[in-house]
């Protein structure tokens, strides 16, 4: 750059030292939709590479899209137009998908695609020119001196392969085996790091659930292994992490998926849901302990005896408290008697704000019914 009015230049080694890798497939991508998915995807494995972040807003990765099409009775390909400088994975799927509607419409018109390099406008979400390209020559492709092709053997490959880490499909594979859904285990091979927890989570599981059927005085030949633990209780571990770690995150100024950021052990979080799924806590509690340990990382024991947070089962204690609430609420339970069974929720929701969340609401639903058909 020569700056306007000076005698010198000045060079931009921002990028100097930065390698460049280039990857090209085959034509056959043939919708913006699979320009996402495959972008995505690279850019997974990228990350689970450690090669880059591929954060295409810093600049580390670049989707460049050549759009050719072919009218049905043709063989060919017609003219490629390369689609560059666009700066988002969604910017690259909604530029092709304009691109094959504009040269399908000129082809269907008896028009012609000229070979050519074109932007994205993000605003008229369309594309423009750029400039044109008469030929291959017009690239100026020449051979680097100083890179000189690399050929591999299959021995060679194969040995590169099995020194790779675990890639995102692999992952995916393996998570089942928790009996996960499919949209769990997305989010735990995109988020590498979360993913991570939760196994470890995983494997304390089973030895939390040992501990409370133990407790019960119950057998102690409980079965190890996380494929003889109810896939209820996985699945529970899971849903917590991925819907209630997200405002701890937040809370602590932390990313989703800079886990080592939080403060509550894998061991202390599986205790945690086997109380839960035992029903010592309800939903509320389980919440309010979960937000003690990442601010203080006590385990749920600790927390839900110094708060008083236990589930309350007993239908004694819970009977009281339904009294008191049937009594300050005539109209719905009149409500509820006409035929407004909805009004139940809003019952029970009464008793557990009268006791602080502590209830257990299937109990109390079915200490409701049983009162209300008598009064």
């Amino acid at each position: 750059m020569h700056p306007e009015g000076t005698d010198y230049s000045l060079v931009d080694f921002n990028r100097a030292g930065v390698p460049l890798m280039e990857l090209v497939t085959h034509p056959d991508i043939k919708s913006g939709k699979e320009i996402e998915e495959f972008a995505k995807e690279l850019r997974l494995i990228l990350r689970y590479l450690d090669a880059s972040d591929a954060d295409m807003e810093k600049a580390q990765m670049r989707i460049e899209v050549n759009v050719s099409i072919k009218k049905p009775e043709s063989e060919q390909l017609g003219t490629k137009v390369e689609l560059k400088n666009i700066n988002s994975i969604k910017a690259a799927a909604a530029a092709t998908d304009y691109e094959i509607k504009r040269q399908t419409e000129l082809l269907e018109s008896d028009g012609k695609v000229v070979q050519e390099t074109r932007g994205w406008d993000e605003d008229k979400q369309k594309t423009f020119s750029q400039r044109l390209k008469e030929g291959s020559a017009d690239y100026r492709y020449f051979p680097e001196p100083d890179l000189p092709p690399l050929r591999f053997g299959k021995n060679e490959i194969e040995e590169i392969r099995l020194g790779l880490p675990e890639l995102p499909a692999q992952r995916r594979t393996r998570f089942k085996k928790y009996g996960l859904t499919d949209a769990q285990i997305e989010v735990f091979t995109i988020a590498k790091h979360l993913g991570d927890y939760y196994e470890r989570v995983a494997s304390e599981l089973d030895i939390a659930a040992k501990d409370e059927h133990a407790a019960k005085g119950l057998r102690d030949d409980f079965p190890t292994g996380e494929s003889h633990l109810p896939a209820k209780l996985h699945t529970l571990s899971a849903n917590y992490i991925i819907t209630e770690f997200p405002p701890l995150f937040q809370m602590q100024g932390l990313e989703i998926d800079e886990i080592e950021g939080i403060k509550i052990d894998p061991e202390a979080f599986a205790e945690l849901m086997v109380m839960i799924f035992h029903e010592k806590l309800s939903s509320t509690g389980a919440k309010t302990v979960l937000k003690k340990m990442a601010e203080t990382g006590l385990h749920p024991d600790q927390i839900v005896k110094e708060y008083n947070l236990g589930q309350v089962s007993e239908t004694g204690e819970l009977e009281m408290a339904v009294d008191k609430v049937i009594e300050k609420n005539i109209k719905a339970v009149e409500d509820y008697k006409k035929g407004k069974v909805e009004t139940l929720k809003y019952l029970v929701g009464q008793v557990m704000a009268a006791t602080r969340g502590k209830a257990n609401p299937q109990v109390v639903a079915k200490i409701l019914e049983n009162k209300l058909k008598n009064v």
